[in-house]
């Protein structure tokens, strides 16, 4: 994982080994598509990233029945682990992923199968424990999940931190974390794409922002929040001999918003800030900060904005794209001749659910 793909070019010809790009409208779809059928079967969902989720499952739910039911509808294979908390749950996924006699779908036992169970998985298999926590955790003496869980929460949070500490909890069946977590100034929503080709030019770094302010922006309707800062960042490639340059701007917005057009007006005044001549740009991005929910919007005296008009146009806008496929309808600031920022995806599957035009021709 991680290696660059021309230095294993040959062991891909000597097994047969086909290589394909990222299909990003692919899998957003396909997500999308199990979310919906989980939320039919589920009483309660929380959509954690493209490819996992936390739910209740009420007793009288067979898992294996939800897991047959996905495969029918997508023909997307998944698994289940089942736990008294977010920590439990993520560990029996785990298992249920790693030993084939589960088949996907795990519950972790009670009493001492369970003690057999956290004594036999690696402490770094935890959710939230990085290699660096590992490493800390094996100088103190403690080397697999059990081990962890019998330490004394205080003791463990004197040597790391409250997060630590919450983790322990966890594992002994504490519930600290929620089912869908209270969004925080803490969070943040990001859209970032490494370039097909290098950019030099502000011209094409910003019609890339714009781009990025739409994609963010999407997503935080989706969500049904706003946020108060756009981060905006641009970085060169590191790894070889041309000069290296990495920075970012933060602007504050005038108001809490989730208006593509603001979003990337603001993103485009922080890239102008940073934006240095002379340098191959390999990506950029831009971080919406400071969340809060939709509902709570604090307006602004000074501030002349149509917050129902802004509101109606991104509806439309929406509702397009989602009718008629992504980018149907744009922001003029993302250009429209060809975008050379864009990823190249030379070796990408077609959008088979996404697009008409690359629909499999039966003949």
């Amino acid at each position: 994982m991680g290696v660059p793909l021309f230095q294993n070019e040959d062991v891909f010809e000597q097994n047969n080994i086909h290589v394909f790009s990222a299909n990003f409208a692919m899998y957003a779809d396909f997500s999308n598509r199990v979310m919906a059928i989980l939320k039919e079967c589920v009483p309660r969902v929380y959509w954690y990233s493209i490819d996992e989720s936390f739910a209740t499952f009420p007793g009288s739910l067979c898992p294996r029945e939800v897991q047959d039911y996905i495969l029918r509808c997508t023909g997307i294979k998944t698994s289940i682990g089942i736990g008294e908390t977010k920590t439990l749950a993520k560990l029996a996924n785990h298992v249920a992923k790693k030993r084939e006699e589960y088949a996907g779908t795990f519950k972790l036992p009670e009493g001492r199968g369970r003690d057999e169970l956290l004594e036999s998985i690696d402490v770094g298999k935890v959710w939230g424990i990085g290699r660096r926590w590992k490493k800390r955790l094996s100088e103190l003496g403690i080397e697999n999940v059990r081990q962890l869980r019998d330490t004394h929460p205080k003791w463990i949070r004197s040597h790391f931190s409250v997060v630590m500490e919450r983790t322990v909890r966890e594992l002994n069946g504490v519930r600290c974390i929620p089912l869908e977590e209270v969004v925080s100034e803490n969070r943040h929503r990001c859209c970032s794409r490494s370039f097909g080709t290098p950019i030099t030019e502000l011209s094409d770094l910003e019609e890339s922002i714009a781009y990025f302010a739409t994609r963010v922006s999407e997503r935080m309707r989706r969500e049904g929040l706003i946020g108060q800062y756009v981060q905006t960042f641009v970085t060169t490639k590191s790894n070889t001999d041309d000069p290296h340059y990495s920075n970012g701007y933060t602007v504050s917005l005038p108001e809490p918003t989730s208006y593509a057009p603001a979003i990337a007006k603001y993103a485009a005044v922080g890239l102008r800030r940073i934006y240095k001549p002379g340098y191959l740009y390999r990506r950029a991005g831009i971080n919406i900060l400071g969340l809060t929910e939709a509902t709570n919007r604090q307006r602004d005296l000074f501030v002349a904005s149509s917050p129902k008009k802004e509101k109606a146009l991104m509806k439309v806008l929406d509702q397009i794209n989602g009718t008629f496929g992504r980018d149907t309808l744009r922001l003029a600031s993302e250009g429209t001749a060809d975008q050379i920022w864009k990823m190249r995806q030379v070796k990408r599957s077609n959008r088979y659910t996404t697009r008409w035009s690359e629909l499999p021709v039966a003949v």
